[in-house]
């Protein structure tokens, strides 16, 4: 019976290990949700702001370290996602964007720290990122105006290869290319992406 007991502690270890691993990784989850699930105080600063948007779709994000709440349209043909923290107020307004049109000496930066980094790597997806920094009112003219030199960082989903393994990260590098993070994002395979 002891014997049992020990044997099953064991494979219950076991199955923690990879749960305690996987807390620093991005599990993204959205949910849909109506305007009058999403916070008052976040649909006020979105009117104030934004008086004549219209076709905005809102989300519940969980990123498995904590919720918010996001909400994505498009202006001047470009997609826009603006999140706010469980009270409502503003965290960042993101925008697509290419990483062959960021400043060069960013750029570069950035290309040397993956080169330094990774065998090969993709650029999947860039955003500019707009921090709430000054006032909220210079932050959404910065961002509807496409102020690049006003952006604060870059957010980048890159596919790497390193020893032949693949990995996809979310990185953020400050608007002069200097790496501040990184997030590994979870994907079931790979196996199908070429460099």
């Amino acid at each position: 019976m002891m014997r049992l007991i020990n044997y099953s502690g064991l494979v219950f270890m076991f199955l923690l290990i990879p749960l305690s691993s996987s807390a620093q990784d991005k599990l993204e989850k959205e949910k849909r949700l109506k305007e009058t699930d999403f916070p008052a105080i976040a649909l006020k600063t979105l009117r104030t702001h934004l008086p004549e948007l219209r076709k905005q779709k809102y989300y519940l994000e969980t990123d498995g370290e904590r919720e918010s709440f996001e909400t994505k349209f498009r202006f001047s043909k470009r997609k826009y996602s603006i999140e706010f923290d469980d009270k409502g107020q503003l965290e960042d307004i993101e925008i697509d964007y290419y990483f062959r049109k960021i400043a060069s000496n960013a750029k570069d930066k950035i290309a040397a720290y993956l080169n330094s980094e990774y065998d090969k790597w993709k650029v999947e997806k860039l955003q500019l990122q707009y921090l709430p920094i000054e006032s909220l009112k210079k932050t959404f003219r910065d961002a509807l105006a496409l102020k690049v030199q006003a952006a604060s960082n870059y957010e980048i989903v890159i596919l790497t290869r390193k020893k032949g393994e693949i990995k996809k990260y979310e990185f953020l590098f400050d608007i002069e290319g200097n790496f501040i993070k990184k997030r590994r994002v979870l994907r079931r395979d790979y196996g199908f992406l070429l460099f």
